[in-house]
């Protein structure tokens, strides 16, 4: 995986270390046969985190500091990747993802 744009950067990831492999492909993706593949690792790559928080509060008129809050968050890991960090735009991405996961299968 790497990205070049203005600086380079490039990470390499062993078939060992692979844990699951996601194929996308949009409307355009199928009828042209190009995609994406995400790879995730038990290190995280490969995987986002979607947070939801819930806060609620209430002020008392007359008082500057007569306000109460009290909130929660929770996240829940996604699989999702910055562009550089998939393999984005293959051609023929049902091929290459079956490469990939014959070679993650032996190592």
């Amino acid at each position: 995986m790497e990205h070049r744009f203005i600086r380079e950067a490039m990470r390499e990831v062993k078939y060992e270390h692979i844990t699951d492999l996601i194929l996308h492909q949009g409307v355009l993706g199928r009828l042209f046969d190009f995609g994406s593949i995400l790879v995730l690792t038990p290190s995280g790559i490969g995987t986002g985190e979607d947070i939801a928080s819930i806060y609620a509060g209430a002020g008392i008129k007359r008082k500057i500091f007569g306000f109460l809050a009290f909130g929660a968050l929770r996240g829940v890991k996604v699989p999702r990747a910055r562009s550089y960090l998939m393999l984005f735009g293959i051609k023929k991405p049902k091929d290459v993802l079956k490469i990939i996961e014959e070679r993650w299968r032996k190592s």
